[in-house]
């Protein structure tokens, strides 16, 4: 602390960078947080703005949002692959596969990037077999997705199968 109570600077800018290290929050997501500050209950606001500071890299404020969409609506596959998301970047792959796996069951499809972003937190976990398989059914119809190829080459690379790696990257660059 520095004299009169105020954080010093260290302390201030350490604190800063753990609230995110993505851009400063934008018009949108400030029209967002009035918007949830007036109806803490507004199911649409409150998941946008979750996937908002998700993109800026606020992680811990993005997985509050996106529990609070969870509770406002418990059978929004959107929501529940959204929270999926945040646990997975935070390396809790356990909670964020059975999020992702509750997303596709509240799904009316096999939605494929809902399959892609399981299919990555299976190879954060190792369970390579598992990942693939899901990869293969979320590539299996068009369109294709640079995100999605870009994640099965890199499942390929790491299990070593250098060659289904380029074919999957040589996809990407068609597209």
């Amino acid at each position: 602390m520095s004299p009169g109570g105020a954080p010093a600077p260290r302390a201030r800018s350490r604190a800063s960078a753990s609230r995110g290290s993505g851009p400063r929050p934008s018009a949108r997501h400030a029209e967002l947080l009035r918007a949830v500050a007036r109806d803490p209950d507004d199911f649409q606001a409150t998941c946008e703005l979750a996937r908002l500071l998700r993109a800026a890299g606020w992680i811990a404020e993005a997985e509050d949002r996106a529990r609070n969409a969870v509770r406002l609506d418990p059978q929004s596959a959107r929501a529940t692959d959204l929270l999926g998301m945040v646990l997975t970047e935070t390396h809790r792959l356990r909670p964020g596969e059975a999020h992702y796996r509750r997303a596709l069951d509240l799904s009316a499809s096999r939605d494929p990037v809902t399959l892609a972003n399981l299919a990555w937190n299976l190879k954060l976990q190792g369970r390579m077999a598992e990942a693939r398989a899901l990869y293969l059914e979320a590539t299996a119809e068009p369109p294709e997705v640079l995100q999605t190829l870009l994640g099965f080459a890199r499942l390929e690379e790491a299990d070593r199968d250098f060659a289904a790696a380029g074919r999957l990257l040589d996809r990407c660059e068609q597209l």
